[in-house]
């Protein structure tokens, strides 16, 4: 334990030197926090006759790695499907994408003919202000010269291994705080816990125990916020775009309800505006008066909040701004980070204003959530 007070400190200097792998290392203690069940039940394991012939120490460090292989597993799953789906589907995607790109184009273009002819009639455009003026610098064009200069590529290339070699480092400080917070975890939660003023342990607890909810609420949500999204749209999509378009329009509106304040009604929205662009009038309608409420509006109206309540006690209001506030400040991380930060102030005023004895409040016993696992 002595070991572990100066490398935190350590930690804390590195973190600040590198600033921009802080947020990874904050993931990995989220998600430390909410597989550390896991990790307490293999624990168990390990201590049961078909673990004793390991060491105690390499038996932690094994049930530490077994659990986060199945965090990373699970992860990887639960891309894997949608990826390989959109993978399959990457013709379609490209025809239809560059299909409604085209026609948005041209009655954009229309519009704004319209316009130009309205505003010429009443003097307010000087001559020679064309439109098409821009014409030149279309995507077309971009991809013509990419096609016919092969050496334009090399800046992207470079971009993009250095976007890799970043993304590995954010992932390995990420496994690393997860490895260290699921061995050492508990007994630096228990060693603030014993030299906290007594006058304000109670908060403490509380708080350590509203910030394990409310990640497993983060997580958990919006996972099965997604799954039913996908689920809802299997049978309303096989009756609008029919069988073989089916499983790509469930998964995306799947992938969709996973990002924040877009969800799958976004998609939804953009279907029915194709379908309207190409004619078909009547699956436009469909997707308006049918997928919109059905998809998106169970997901975001009735699944969202159900399970926010049971599983966090976290309202849709707080995860909507906590979402919103913590990808302005956090980026991506603050995906998760948002609504944690958004709901432990919430948490801390209401004890602040009603002291830690509030009975009336949805703040639950205190408990810490990280129970030693001897």
């Amino acid at each position: 334990m002595k070991a572990l007070y100066i490398w935190l400190p350590v930690v804390g200097v590195i973190a600040l030197a590198f600033s921009g792998y802080l947020y990874s290392g904050l993931i990995g203690l989220t998600f430390a926090v909410v597989a550390y069940p896991l990790y307490g039940r293999l624990r168990g394991w390990t201590h049961g006759p078909r673990g004793a012939w390991l060491p105690p120490r390499q038996a932690r460090n094994l049930v530490a790695f077994m659990t986060e292989l199945t965090v990373v597993a699970a992860v990887i799953l639960g891309l894997l499907l949608p990826l390989l789906v959109i993978y399959r589907n990457r013709g379609l995607l490209a025809t239809h994408g560059l299909a409604f790109y085209g026609q948005s184009m041209d009655w954009s273009k229309a519009q704004i003919g319209q316009l130009e002819g309205r505003l010429s009639m009443g003097g307010l455009i000087l001559p020679g202000s064309k439109a098409d003026a821009a014409a030149a610098q279309t995507p077309l064009a971009g991809l013509k010269q990419v096609l016919f200069d092969p050496t334009s590529l090399l800046p992207l290339a470079v971009r993009t291994l250095t976007s890799l070699a970043v993304a590995s480092v954010h992932v390995m400080v990420l496994l690393l705080i997860m490895h260290v917070s699921l061995l050492h975890g508990p007994d630096f939660w228990e060693h603030i816990l014993e030299h906290t003023p007594p006058r304000w342990l109670v908060t403490l607890q509380r708080l350590g125990q509203r910030a394990k909810e409310v990640l497993k609420a983060t997580y958990v949500v919006q996972g099965l916020t997604a799954l039913a999204a996908f689920l809802t749209a299997l049978p309303v999509f096989w009756f609008i775009v029919g069988r073989p378009n089916v499983l790509l329009a469930a998964v995306l509106c799947g992938g969709f309800q996973l990002v924040p304040f877009l969800g799958s009604g976004f998609f939804v929205l953009g279907l029915a505006a194709y379908f309207l662009l190409q004619g078909q009038d009547g699956k436009g309608w469909e997707c308006l008066f049918v997928a919109l409420p059905l998809v998106a509006g169970v997901a975001d109206l009735v699944v969202r909040p159900a399970l926010a309540r049971s599983w966090g006690r976290i309202s849709g209001v707080t995860m909507l701004i906590g979402f919103v506030a913590g990808m302005e400040a956090f980026g991506i991380a603050g995906f998760v980070l948002g609504p944690l930060f958004l709901e432990l102030f919430v948490c801390f005023t209401a004890i602040m204003l009603y002291g830690p004895a509030y009975k009336e409040s949805y703040l639950y016993p205190a408990r810490t959530g990280l129970e030693k696992v001897d």
